[in-house]
């Protein structure tokens, strides 16, 4: 079999050619003019399951994890990248990317209502695992469209058919877009401010830091946020073998407008990592009548440490590339 570079290069190939047409669908409400929030998103997914390996995954291989990894000859070879023409050619289907394409419009009227459009822009060609099978899945059954509108969320097919259409709840939001409106004018107030003194935000920060919070300045000049995260699986292990108290660690540039990385610790092990990177275009700019508000991320890294189908330790290793990633305000 092919190694699994090989569709990483395919998947590669595949978003330096996705169409660059930022112009949504207008399935919903054009009519209306009372929107006060509109959320916006193109983003390309690549997700996939690595095996560990040293120098690509250094900072997950802890004293207890490699120890686990140790006692397994598969995992061993795996993570030394021993017998390359024995280990590394051989796969399981979590490890072939998964590409998904999507586009989606959120619309948040006054009353409180929302409209909402997502399109499902990958064929079903272009991801190798749907033609690993006997019975491929035929292309216009694939879902290609839903639409959420006054009560109903209606599903299409690639032909434009309706495949269902059901009622479906719509949430009251008006609590949310009074708490976004408090926000979205606080930040308003605040931002000049730290533009002009990036140390403004870090002082405001520790004015509110909670016990078990910890603020600190890295050499770099970012600054490094630690806190224990609150959940009822505190002490159950991502894999057997590993477990302890939760704990994050968000790296912030120094304006402490943009997180830069993401870091979950159970006990002494990471469990997962988020980067992010920015490109200042104005498609991912959070904006309230024009004006930024905030910079949001071009690119979205995560590796999670996770089991398999086989009850092996992962990388559950996933990027998310946004054309588009804009939230816009209207308050008054």
């Amino acid at each position: 079999m092919k190694s699994v570079s090989v569709y990483l290069v395919c998947a590669g190939f595949f978003l330096s050619n996705t169409s660059c047409n930022n112009d949504f669908q207008s399935e919903i409400s054009t009519d209306r003019q009372d929107i006060v929030i509109e959320m916006l998103t193109h983003v390309t997914l690549i997700d996939q399951t690595e095996y560990l390996q040293e120098s690509i995954h250094d900072d997950f291989l802890t004293r207890e994890l490699t120890d686990l990894i140790n006692k397994n000859t598969f995992l061993r070879q795996k993570m030394k990248r021993d017998k390359p023409s024995s280990v590394d050619t051989v796969f399981s289907y979590d490890e072939i990317p998964l590409v998904k394409e999507t586009k989606n419009r959120t619309r948040i009227f006054t009353d409180g209502t929302m409209e909402s459009i997502t399109e499902f822009l990958t064929p079903l060609t272009d991801n190798m695992i749907f033609q690993l099978t006997e019975t491929p899945v035929a292309e216009k059954s694939r879902i290609a469209l839903t639409t959420q509108k006054n009560g109903m969320l209606t599903v299409y097919n690639a032909a434009g058919e309706i495949l269902t259409q059901e009622a479906f709840p719509e949430p009251d939001m008006r609590d949310f877009i009074d708490t976004m409106k408090v926000y979205v004018l606080k930040i308003n107030r605040n931002t000049p401010d730290k533009q002009n003194n990036p140390k403004s935000g870090t002082k405001y920060f520790k004015q509110y830091c909670t016990a078990g919070n910890n603020i600190c300045e890295l050499p770099n000049g970012n600054v490094m946020i630690e806190s224990p995260v609150t959940n009822e699986k505190n002490t159950s292990g991502v894999y057997p073998g590993i477990s302890g108290t939760l704990k994050s660690r968000i790296e912030l540039n120094p304006e402490m407008t943009k997180t830069l990385q993401h870091d979950i610790f159970q006990g002494n092990n990471l469990i997962q990592r988020k980067k992010y990177t920015y490109n200042s275009s104005k498609n991912l700019m959070s904006l309230h009548h024009n004006r930024v508000i905030c910079e949001n991320p071009q690119s979205i890294e995560t590796f999670t440490l996770t089991m398999n189908s086989e009850g092996y330790p992962v990388i559950r290793h996933s990027k998310e590339f946004y054309k588009t990633n804009q939230t816009r305000y209207y308050f008054k």
